[in-house]
């Protein structure tokens, strides 16, 4: 996936503690990025269950995007900052099709 084009020219959309950053395609199939700050998920541990997490939502509902698109799910960031500790890691799925549902981005 090229970052810097869904970056540019995409859409982007925030609901804390993620950010979505898409860009629809005319037509194939729908990729994945997953961008989670060091700084604010400081163990390794954390961002892997985070990336696991998130791909695993990914597998199981890309078919019930509106459009096919390049997504990138931002996780973090200084609306976040110090809560990482407090972070309820098991919600996960149900934030991710929340704030993507708000976006228009899945389908209702």
């Amino acid at each position: 996936m090229e970052f810097t084009a869904v970056l540019k020219r995409g859409k982007a959309f925030r609901r804390p503690p993620f950010q979505f950053y898409y860009l629809k395609k005319e037509a194939g199939v729908s990729r994945l990025g997953i961008w989670i700050s060091k700084r604010d998920f400081k163990r390794a541990v954390d961002r892997n269950r985070l990336k696991r997490g998130t791909r695993e939502w990914f597998r199981l509902n890309k078919k019930t995007l509106r459009f096919p698109c390049d997504l990138i799910v931002q996780i973090g960031g200084r609306a976040f900052a110090g809560k990482a500790k407090s972070f309820d890691y098991q919600n996960i799925p149900a934030r991710l099709e929340t704030a993507l549902r708000e976006a228009g981005v899945l389908n209702a």
